[in-house]
């Protein structure tokens, strides 16, 4: 048996003890070793007391919120609209495939198609089940397969949990369709795969965008205002529970986030969509002049 490899640039961190960092073993065909690339070890930006002139580097967490995360949209647009540079993206379950597509350079305008075209196919389906995990597979992921976490325009990161070892990965490297695959999986699949949806264990990861690099993290909330599905899912209600209680204490380390209050569609469901996505935008106004100024403050600090 050989030894495990001692790495600083390990990929694996406790998610209650941050010092706590291994690298996952990975075995089978059904979990290619490209996928857990390593982390590089060097950070975006430097110190900023060595340059004061430098640009701050931001990181973007986009929260979970199965199809309110189309919220996060127009508050894309705006963050362009203000000339608000995005570094680093990271995101969780659905909140994920959106940020990888805006790591890949795919538009908000282009999103919001292809989020129109889901809603219309997916309407009558519950979360997680198999039709609807096709239907998810078929107009989101197979639009980044074959693509790798770090060929984006903007630096991607992605966290997993490893259920067998009962720790968080993150990933700045390797294969993007499998990582997605599994943000998509709510349980372990036994041998198939140790890895599922990080959210249940942390959503922002503040420390691990602050070790990479970031100087400013931002974070965007959909699920703590309330978790309400349309159809009765014990399970769901149960997880999205716990994630939003996760969620509200990690949001308020961030150094800026908006938490999407307004009257929000349930969890699975599209009713009063349009006025909701209204009401986001102008979330994302506010959002965007907000974290400027955080920026320009950063910046003269």
């Amino acid at each position: 048996m050989n030894p495990k490899p001692e790495a600083p640039s390990s990929l694996g961190v406790d998610a209650f003890k941050t010092d706590n960092r291994l690298v996952p073993d990975i075995k089978g065909k059904t979990e290619p070793i490209n996928a857990l690339g390593p982390i590089p070890t060097d950070n975006i930006s430097g110190d900023k007391s060595k340059n004061k002139n430098k640009i701050p580097a931001v990181s973007l967490v986009l929260g979970p919120g199965l199809n309110r995360v189309r919220c996060y949209i127009p508050i894309l647009k705006f963050l362009e609209k203000e000339e608000v540079k995005i570094h680093i993206i990271s995101g969780s379950g659905m909140g994920a495939i959106m940020a990888s597509m805006y790591a890949l350079g795919i538009t908000p305008d282009k999103m919001e198609w292809l989020f129109h075209k889901f809603s219309r196919k997916v309407r009558k389906l519950k979360p997680y089940r198999k039709e609807w995990l096709k239907l998810v597979d078929e107009i989101f992921l197979k639009k980044l397969k074959g693509k790798k976490i770090q060929n984006g325009n903007r630096r991607l990161i992605l966290s997993l949990y490893n259920a067998e070892k009962g720790k968080l990965v993150y990933l700045s490297r390797g294969d993007l369709y499998w990582t997605l695959k599994h943000h998509m999986k709510l349980i372990p699949q036994g041998k198939k795969s140790i890895y599922m949806a990080p959210f249940h264990k942390e959503i922002y990861n503040q420390m691990e965008m602050k070790r990479l690099g970031a100087d400013i993290v931002a974070g965007l909330d959909v699920l703590t205002h309330s978790v309400e599905f349309s159809r009765v899912d014990h399970f769901l209600l149960g997880t999205y529970g716990k994630a939003s209680a996760i969620a509200k204490k990690e949001l308020e380390a961030l150094d800026i986030f908006e938490n999407i209050n307004k009257k929000s569609p349930d969890l699975d469901s599209f009713e009063g969509m349009p006025e909701y996505l209204q009401g986001c935008a102008s979330f994302g106004v506010a959002f965007a002049k907000r974290l400027k100024s955080h920026i320009l403050t950063w910046k003269k600090e």
